[in-house]
């Protein structure tokens, strides 16, 4: 009778206890518009890379159209001395870098998420 009644318990206490969400947390962040297209940040990869002299952020994110996933892209952040941000990512030849021009969301947002202060001076973020 004992065993019967653990087992009840047992069982009533996994029926009634709340499934923890182990899901990844994608953002929205941003529609462009002219494309229909969706950015979402895959939140749980936003990951300071930072060096001595190099302030680095890396980031997945999702571009979605029509909630079909089209793909997923790796971005990195970089901001050297005190040269302007700027950023590559996994679609580039890998040779070069691109100025992150104001307003970027995806970099706003991580900005924020990583606790890091930015500034925008003329048509850079410093």
């Amino acid at each position: 009778m004992k065993k019967f009644f653990l087992a009840v318990i047992f069982t009533l206490t996994i029926f009634f206890t709340p499934a923890r969400n182990c899901e990844a947390t994608d953002i929205w962040v941003e529609n462009w518009s002219a494309e229909n297209i969706d950015i979402y940040i895959i939140e749980e990869t936003i990951k300071n890379i930072s060096a001595e002299n190099n302030r680095a952020f890396s980031v997945s994110i999702k571009k979605v159209q029509n909630n079909q996933l089209l793909k997923t892209l790796n971005y990195t952040f970089s901001k050297f001395e005190n040269d302007f941000w700027r950023y590559e990512s996994s679609e580039m030849d890998g040779e070069h870098l691109t100025v992150v021009i104001p307003r970027n969301p995806i970099f706003e947002f991580c900005m924020k998420n990583l606790g890091l202060s930015y500034q925008i001076e003329d048509y850079w973020y410093y």
